[in-house]
């Protein structure tokens, strides 16, 4: 009923004119979102967004940015981030999911001059580099995103807060020297996470975490045997 529902306002679209349509596509644009419809939700800030001055008193692009980062629609993130520049230009995240929806779009030369530019935005932070190399993993950018977690874990402090941090990006978000089958490597980071673990200083707020770590420790010291 809902979908029969929503479907005959979207045929009014047709027979509507001025604030009439507009408070029609913000209705179904909050329905699709309340309902993470995203693929609809796209297609109707992608239609508010083309009156400019609603657009920015209501910031309607960004959740035209957001819809079509969560589908990973490339074509839609480019064109949703060029309406407003500066929501990407200056942020290092946004600015390597642009970087690699160009590059997906066939410029490939533009997005290694784009990534090295959010690389350096970064300013070497450890929850900035961690956070770029996680959306680089998620957009498939997996060679770019290993290379920063290998390169930053080996300038932190082993007994820091922010090693740990790494660590479970490059055993959990990422694992991907258990997906290549290099057990020394992935016994080298799994037995650090546990080393640091036991630590008496260091308390966890979840137990699973522990058994988790445990877990993958044997496993990779298993399959290195």
């Amino acid at each position: 009923n809902r979908k029969s529902s929503l479907s005959q306002i979207e045929a009014l679209l047709e027979s509507t004119k001025g604030d009439a349509r507009i408070d029609l596509l913000v209705a179904l644009a909050y329905v699709a979102e309340s309902r993470n419809d995203f693929e609809s939700m796209l297609r109707h800030y992608k239609e508010l967004c083309k009156d400019r001055e609603l657009a920015d008193k209501r910031q309607f692009y960004l959740k035209y940015q957001r819809a079509a980062e969560v589908i990973f629609d490339w074509q839609e993130i480019v064109a949703s981030y060029d309406l407003k520049p500066e929501t990407y230009i200056n942020n290092p995240i946004r600015l390597a999911r642009y970087a690699i929806a160009k590059r997906r779009l066939g410029e490939g030369e533009l997005a290694d001059t784009l990534l090295k530019r959010a690389l350096l935005r970064t300013l070497g932070g450890t929850q900035e580099l961690n956070a770029l190399a996680t959306v680089l993993h998620e957009c498939g950018a997996r060679k770019e995103a290993k290379a920063i977690w290998l390169e930053h874990i080996a300038c932190l402090d082993v007994s820091s807060v922010e090693f740990y941090y790494a660590l479970n990006f490059i055993n959990h978000q990422s694992g991907f020297a258990i997906e290549e089958g290099n057990w020394e490597l992935a016994s080298s980071f799994s037995l650090a996470e546990m080393i640091f673990l036991v630590q008496p200083s260091f308390r966890l707020s979840r137990y699973y975490i522990s058994l988790r770590s445990g877990y993958t420790s044997n496993y990779v010291a298993g399959m290195r045997l």
